[in-house]
Parts: structure tokens; sequence; C-alpha cells
């Protein structure tokens, strides 16, 4: 079973979480402070009418892989080169959809098809691979993706969780050797920095707009 670690929980609307928890799958997140009002329609369907957002969890991946048995209504990644093969096949079908990117791989190659995924999944196979840092702040500052950005691969470590996350990730497949209590504790490892980006704001931010 996939684990993925979130930045982010819903619960149902009425209940009231006071610490971090696991969900099932099938509950899904948008970052803490969004409304929904202000996502774009691939990241508004992922949320479900009536609930509300708090804290962080690890819950059970609801998405297929290409290649996994999976309805035509099941939420799904594909390889962008797969995508690439019949694109609008893939972009007609019922079930939200995701792509699949390598390191390899242009990231600005998407911008015809961001408005209709629901999800880019990042690959950081290994320790030295970092462009997938660079595609998520151009996902999001420059191409406007406002759906999920998921960090997969062998490389998505505890000690680069905060790092991803400060670049627009809020999604994290964790490899099957990392401790989730210890991935979770890597999202507030730190709460003042000095560059402004997500999830914590600028030092000079946080001093003069308090």
């Amino acid at each position: 079973m996939r684990r993925i670690l979130r930045r982010h929980e819903v619960v149902p609307a009425g209940d009231f979480l006071a610490s971090r928890s696991v969900v099932p799958a099938g509950d899904f997140l948008v970052p803490a402070g969004d409304s929904l009002a202000s996502r774009s329609v691939a990241s508004r369907s992922v949320v479900p009418a009536g609930d509300f957002l708090a804290s962080r969890s690890v819950v059970a991946d609801e998405w297929r892989l290409f290649g996994e048995a999976a309805a035509d209504t099941d939420a799904l990644i594909v390889p962008l080169a797969e995508l690439r093969k019949d694109t609008a096949a893939w972009l007609a079908r019922p079930g939200r959809l995701g792509v699949r990117l390598a390191p390899s791989e242009s990231v600005e190659s998407l911008s015809d098809v961001l408005p209709r995924l629901a999800l880019v999944a990042v690959e950081f196979p290994g320790v030295g691979e970092g462009r997938g840092f660079s595609y998520g702040r151009l996902l999001r500052d420059r191409l406007g993706f406002k759906g999920e950005l998921r960090a997969v691969g062998a490389a998505v470590k505890q000690d680069k969780i905060f790092l991803l996350a400060r670049c627009g990730f809020e999604s994290f497949e964790l490899p099957p050797e990392e401790k989730a209590d210890e991935a979770l504790a890597a999202l507030r490892r730190y709460d003042v920095v000095y560059q402004p980006a997500e999830p914590v704001e600028g030092i000079k931010r946080q001093r003069f707009f308090a």
C-alpha cells in the first residue's frame, strides 16, 4: 500500500481535530487558508462539499497508477509520455486525471493541459536529482497550477520534505523505509525562514505584517 504524507487534512464538517491523525483513503486535502472559491475547478473537485481543513496526516493513496486495475471513474496517474500518445482521449475520461513528470521531461510542456489536471506527480529518483524542486516553483508561480502537487520516488526522504513543501508540494509518497511520524515531524521542523515561500512566510513579512 502506498502511503501519502499530506501537508493538510480534511475532516467532516462539525468535527473538531485537535491533533494530527490518520484519515481513511477517500478524504482529500487542499492547503489550509485557501477558500474553496479561490481554487481552480480541477483543485476544487478534490474537496468534498461541506468539509473543512485542519492539521496534517498520513493517508492511504486513493490514486491508481497507469498499468494498475482502474475503473474509468477512478483517479488515475499516467506518465507524461502516455498522456501525449492520445491527449484528447485521456482528458475525456470521467475520472480525475494526474500526470507523472520525470526529471528529463519539460514542465512547460504541461501548460496546455494543466487546467484539466487534478494532480502532478514529480519524480525524485535519486539523491542527486534536484530538478523537481524547480519544477514545483515553476508549476505554482509561472504556470499557476492549483491542483495537488506530489513528490514521488526513492529520494523523497524526511530531510527533504520541508524544503519540498517550501517549493509548493503538498503531498509526498513515502518510500517503505521512511517512518511516518518522523516524516510528519519534518514538516514542522522550522517555523522561521528568510525567503518567502510555502508554507511558512518569510521572516520580514512575519516581522512587519504580523
